[in-house]
């Protein structure tokens, strides 16, 4: 239905404000602009753009469809410097220092996909805790840092930062597998597994359960990510993690993320920091390879 012709009318039509200017900048004929987007709005069923006397106004529908198509623009041009990137660049070493829920989910098909291109580029993974991670990019130990909720620092850039509403997550075959949503008190019956206070996770469960006024009794606490996924898949136990800490279990069908209602939980964010003086090109191509799999999680 959106091919990239109609996609460039319609940003471009948006942004003029009418189909004489927009058609103008384009080079293509009035009509032409027009009936395809009066054939998409008839294939949709609604407006896109209100018709005024002298310009052409965005609907509300029109608003979503043309976020849609800029994101998608912008996606698609940074794949496209990923590309261009790729056939400069072959051999060289990347450092990461990363958390161990990252690295144990999202890290290993960005590195899967990165090695097909780069079979020479060598790749260092230290698994750390947050402080250590931004200590080890800032003193050159590693050129790339991803964790979730990093303190800001001089010397430190944020090159990339995803939020992630932490949620319950169980086994598929789990009573609460099938909900929506759910309220921290939907999970107290059943046993739990969460994260120990050395964890980024942990306070937010706190702090929900104060809100709550709940007191939750955990059946195992633990500082591992790993154990948390691994306990969960193998019996009733519930546990509180990210979409991203189980990427791969997900699209494996092996665990369920049931989210908390809506403006129950702040979002966590899982963030990828530079040093602030120049990056290596390999590692910002790597940078580029993480935010691309990130953008692909909305």
């Amino acid at each position: 239905m959106l091919s990239d012709r109609l996609m460039r009318y319609i940003d471009a039509v948006a942004r003029a404000g009418s189909i004489r200017k927009a058609a103008s900048q384009l080079n293509v004929a009035s009509s032409a602009v027009n009936r395809q987007i009066l054939a998409l709005e008839e294939a949709l069923g609604t407006q896109l753009f209100e018709r005024l006397p002298r310009s052409l106004r965005l609907t509300a529908a029109g608003e979503v469809l043309v976020d849609h198509i800029r994101r998608t623009q912008k996606s698609f041009d940074r794949a496209r410097i990923v590309i261009d990137q790729m056939k400069g660049l072959r051999r060289g070493e990347v450092g990461l220092a990363v958390m161990s829920g990252p690295s144990g989910s999202i890290l290993p098909p960005v590195l899967d996909g990165f090695r097909r291109t780069h079979p020479h580029a060598r790749i260092s993974v230290q698994v750390l805790s947050g402080a250590d991670i931004v200590a080890a990019v800032r003193q050159g130990e590693a050129d790339i840092g991803v964790a979730f909720d990093l303190p800001r620092e001089r010397g430190i850039r944020l090159a990339v930062s995803h939020g992630c509403a932490l949620g319950a997550v169980v086994r598929p075959g789990h009573p609460l597998a099938q909900r929506r949503s759910l309220q921290l008190d939907d999970c107290e019956p059943y046993p739990l597994v969460v994260a120990d206070r050395s964890m980024a996770i942990r306070p937010y469960i706190d702090a929900l359960a104060v809100r709550d006024a709940l007191s939750l009794d955990s059946a195992i606490e633990t500082n591992s990510i790993e154990v948390m996924r691994r306990m969960t898949m193998s019996s009733d136990l519930v546990t509180f993690l990210t979409p991203i800490d189980i990427l791969l279990e997900r699209q494996a069908g092996q665990l369920v993320y049931v989210p908390f209602r809506p403006g129950t939980m702040p979002s966590q964010h899982l963030m990828l920091v530079t040093r602030d003086k120049a990056v290596d090109p390999l590692a910002a191509l790597l940078v580029e390879r993480f935010r691309l799999m990130l953008d692909q999680q909305d």
